[in-house]
């Protein structure tokens, strides 16, 4: 389970960084201890900060009909990239609506990378 886990933490901080985040994914609990707060969030010193989506909704996560719904408070046009578990981009479009097809990539844990405006958001994507 712990090997699974420190697979998982390094696949993801790989992938948080090698798309431009600002934050990155700390495990705070001891080894010896289970922790239900397995992550912790943690902003890093760079005063740079992206501006985050405002309203950002994404649903449903996980995605089990082969589509996941991106909305916004401006409801602006959207170049969405995904990423695999390597880093490797694995789709980009551009949505104008709400509605993203992801039909077509294999179960799995992705990052999606939400670009609306001068405004960007990163999250976690599960496809089953």
């Amino acid at each position: 389970m712990r090997n699974n886990y420190l697979l998982t933490f390094t696949a993801l901080l790989v992938m948080q960084l090698s798309v431009g985040q600002k934050e990155f994914y700390q495990d705070t609990s001891p080894p010896d201890k289970k922790s239900p707060e397995l992550a912790k969030v943690t902003k890093s010193s760079t005063g740079d900060q992206e501006k985050e989506i405002e309203g950002f909704k994404m649903y449903p996560n996980p995605v089990t009909n082969g589509f996941v719904n991106i909305v916004s408070k401006r409801n602006l046009s959207k170049e969405i990239r995904i990423y695999d578990v390597l880093a490797n981009e694995v789709l980009r479009t551009t949505i104008g609506s709400t509605s993203l097809n992801v039909s077509r990539l294999d179960p799995g844990v992705y990052l999606l990378k939400v670009i609306e405006s001068d405004q960007q958001v990163t999250r976690k994507l599960v496809i089953r």
